[in-house]
């Protein structure tokens, strides 16, 4: 009598060997813990994920942006220090960023309330980037600037005239007095600055032309702090020499600007710039609470 054969189906003996092995692999305990598996995301980059735009009249969030195209300053991450450290006081939340790739965005910008240009040099952001800017402050972002910052950005007026003053030459590293303008002393931004103090940086001259105005000569600007000519060597600006100053509405937006910031000590704990930069972020922010808290 002849022996009946089967042939073997060799696919789903396959598929059974390994589907047998998928489930050994999933219940067995390896020992390893879930970020061993697992790639975890920070608040950060979920909030990146998914933005969920920032409290309007509140500071909450805050972009520090720290990326350059020119001269780099050492002072960078000491500023940046300074805000990350003003935010664990104050119980709002700040991120830092040296690449405006995937922040300076329709979708990413509106997650922050004020967004700080920290010793920045030379144009940095990309057309489409530009435009996003634009948009966030049209819509009342806050601006927020230091040093560097108006120095090399007349190729893009938009944004020089958002610093509201451009640098033409700076002196020396000197010490120079700086007072309050009287003019505006009452201003929420200058709430516990000394009247006058002494400040070491380099000084910045201001270009004057048909796209810029001086600041002090910008009638959207209002000075709140000059320096002292008869106290440093280098300075052109005469009996009223601005070093910071603000712009209650530009476009949409606010903005706020100072001189000081290329030095490391610019950004010690206690210094007149930590507590003229606290204000600005609440004043930037137009912080409902912080503005009637002096009321």
């Amino acid at each position: 009598m002849r022996k009946s054969s089967k042939k073997i189906n060799w696919n789903l003996l396959y598929y059974v060997a390994f589907s047998v092995s998928i489930i050994l692999v999933a219940t067995c305990d390896f020992g390893l813990e879930p970020s061993d598996n697992y790639y975890q995301y920070s608040s950060e980059e979920l909030g990146i994920l998914n933005p969920t735009p920032a409290t309007p009249n509140k500071l909450e969030r805050v972009l520090v942006f720290t990326e350059m195209g020119g001269f780099k300053h050492m002072s960078t991450e000491e500023g940046a220090a300074m805000v990350q450290r003003l935010g664990e006081q104050h119980g709002f939340e700040v991120e830092v960023t040296n690449n405006s790739s995937g922040y300076f965005t329709d979708r990413i910008l509106p997650r922050y309330n004020v967004v700080v240009w920290n010793n920045n040099t030379n144009e940095v952001l990309s057309p489409d980037e530009k435009e996003a800017y634009k948009a966030w402050i049209a819509n009342g972002g806050g601006h927020v600037g230091w040093h560097g910052t108006a120095a090399n950005y007349l190729l893009w007026e938009w944004f020089a005239k958002l610093v509201g003053g451009c640098m033409k030459n700076h002196t020396a590293m000197v010490y120079a007095d700086v007072n309050i303008n009287p003019e505006f002393s009452d201003h929420p931004l200058l709430r516990g600055i000394q009247s006058n103090f002494n400040e070491k940086d380099e000084w910045y001259n201001y270009i004057e032309n048909e796209i810029m105005d001086k600041p002090q000569n910008n009638p959207d600007v209002d000075v709140l702090l000059t320096i002292d000519e008869n106290t440093f060597k280098g300075g052109e600006e005469g009996d009223f020499h601005p070093t910071a100053w603000c712009q209650e509405n530009y476009d949409g937006g606010r903005s706020f600007y100072i001189t000081i910031g290329h030095l490391l000590t610019s950004f010690r704990q206690g210094s007149q710039m930590e507590k003229i930069v606290t204000n600005a972020l609440y004043w930037a922010a137009n912080d409902t609470a912080w503005h009637n808290s002096a009321q």
